[in-house]
């Protein structure tokens, strides 16, 4: 209920779009008389309908969708080893990725990010998913120190927010110092992004690898 409340109000209400069906899987925490979905459902006059039990292809095209972007999620995860607690990020750069591609619904034309907001996006923050990144520590941090501490650090990059100009940037543990994820400002960071096209096609023996994609190295 929450999620679904959010999402009209983030996405619908700003472009005064009108939401009057949505489909569900029968979950009773979206079909029980008393659900924050329903309820919700009820007071913006959108008809919930459900799909038949244990019957997932009646919502073949999202589950395709989510089958796709996971599969894509771990791969990029996998091909640098970055720790599976990190799939969300991941995922959340494939789908920003994906939304300012070029789309075949659109006759490959135009993209869902251009259509939906009417603009196109601004990608100069945008780098490869698991790149290495230096991060410099700036002089008014309380962290810097001119002689007694290291100014800056290497991280791996691991998304963007397109509201603000700061990176995530994972720094992994070290010498029994627990990792972290940090949010540098753009001008504090230098990305290392030479492609490697055989390294980037070879295929890895990480678990989630192939679990999500099948092949084995």
């Amino acid at each position: 209920g929450k999620c679904f409340k959010h999402f009209k109000k983030t996405y619908c209400d700003p472009y005064d779009i009108k939401i009057k069906t949505i489909l569900t899987d029968g979950a009773q925490e979206y079909v029980g008389e008393k659900s924050e979905f329903k309820l919700f459902c009820n007071e913006i006059k959108c008809e919930p309908i459900e799909s038949s039990a244990y019957c997932h292809w009646e919502n073949g095209v999202a589950e395709r969708v989510i089958l796709k972007m996971m599969r894509h999620a771990f791969c990029i995860l996998a091909h640098r080893d970055i720790p599976a607690q990190f799939w969300l990020m991941a995922l959340k750069h494939v789908y920003m990725v994906l939304a300012c591609c070029p789309h075949a619904h659109f006759g490959d034309k135009d993209t869902p990010y251009r259509r939906y907001y009417d603009k196109k996006p601004n990608l100069k923050r945008l780098h490869g998913f698991g790149c290495d990144v230096r991060v410099n520590i700036s002089k008014d941090n309380p962290q810097y120190s001119k002689y007694t501490n290291k100014n800056s650090f290497m991280g791996i990059y691991i998304g963007f927010k397109l509201s603000t100009s700061a990176h995530k940037v994972w720094r992994p543990g070290h010498d029994g110092i627990k990792g972290e994820v940090v949010y540098p400002g753009d001008l504090n960071c230098k990305f290392f992004e030479s492609f490697d096209n055989h390294n980037y096609m070879l295929e890895s023996s990480n678990p989630d690898f192939i679990k999500y994609v099948g092949i084995k190295s």
